[in-house]
């Protein structure tokens, strides 16, 4: 796609939009014309966004080349900010575990074997919700806040299953 400006009137199936509260570029699954919600594809997660939050008649981003470094630590995790990262902010704790969940299994069937999670701490409703359905998740071997310089208490490592 372009980097031409598209009115949401003229947004279609297929498409590639911005999703402002995730920062990310996504798909549309589906037109948003007379919807409040609409599906939308994000790194291999299908998503179900308020159509709110999509970048409306604003210029894409250009896409950022990323440059890979792949260094080895303990127990075969690489190095945290190179980890994919799936931000929770702004979602409901049932939006968020949705989403998590996909996120989760896309990570693992493309051989992934750490994520960062970002859930913030706001209220600690989400924080909760989330740490709860990992220890539950039969994706995770285990999980921990990450370390203060990579966002504390407001982030999880998760190290998945092998």
């Amino acid at each position: 796609m372009s980097n031409d400006v598209i009115l949401f009137e003229e947004l279609r199936k297929g498409d590639e939009v911005f999703i402002n509260h995730l920062n990310r570029r996504g798909i549309l699954l589906e037109a948003p014309q007379g919807k409040k919600k609409v599906r939308v594809t994000c790194n291999s997660v299908s998503l179900l966004v308020d159509v709110s939050n999509i970048g409306e008649g604003s210029r894409l981003p250009p896409k950022e080349k990323k440059t890979r470094i792949s260094v080895t630590v303990d127990k075969g995790c690489r190095i945290m900010q190179e980890c994919p990262t799936f931000d929770l902010h702004r979602l409901t704790v049932d939006e968020a575990i949705e989403s998590l969940d996909k996120f989760l299994d896309s990570a693992i069937l493309n051989g992934v074997n750490a994520v960062r999670v970002i859930h913030g701490n706001g209220t600690g409703r989400l924080k909760r919700g989330v740490r709860a359905y990992l220890k539950g998740s039969p994706y995770v071997a285990f999980f921990h806040p990450a370390p203060q310089h990579q966002g504390g208490d407001g982030v999880v490592i998760v190290e998945l299953i092998e």
